[in-house]
């Protein structure tokens, strides 16, 4: 979640110094201060995101051993979750392997 936003600060920090453009330079000091915010929030959100079968946390690294179901999307478990719950609608555990619906049941 970060790593985008960094690679995306150095991006306009660069063309910023390069080009001497001001835009550019007032984007990346946007972009700085973006940083930790989102840190917090992905602390926040991810305490809280479990698999409703194991219980294992989805956005946080636990010491289980990971399913060999598990797949990877750039390098990362979570990356994997967050885009197949997004796009998708439904995740395949990185502990458990089993998939799950991310929809709330109707009561």
């Amino acid at each position: 979640m970060i790593v985008p936003v960094f690679i995306a600060l150095l991006g306009f920090l660069i063309q910023g110094l390069l080009f001497n453009d001001e835009e550019a330079l007032r984007t990346s000091l946007w972009l700085l201060a973006a940083i930790p915010c989102l840190g917090i929030l992905h602390t926040l959100v991810g305490f809280s995101l479990r698999c409703p079968l194991c219980r294992g946390p989805l956005m946080r690294h636990a010491s289980c051993s990971v399913s060999s179901k598990a797949r990877r999307t750039l390098g990362s478990l979570r990356l994997r979750v967050a885009l197949s719950a997004l796009f998708r609608g439904n995740i395949r555990c990185q502990y458990c392997g089993e998939p799950c619906d991310t929809t709330t049941p109707r009561r």
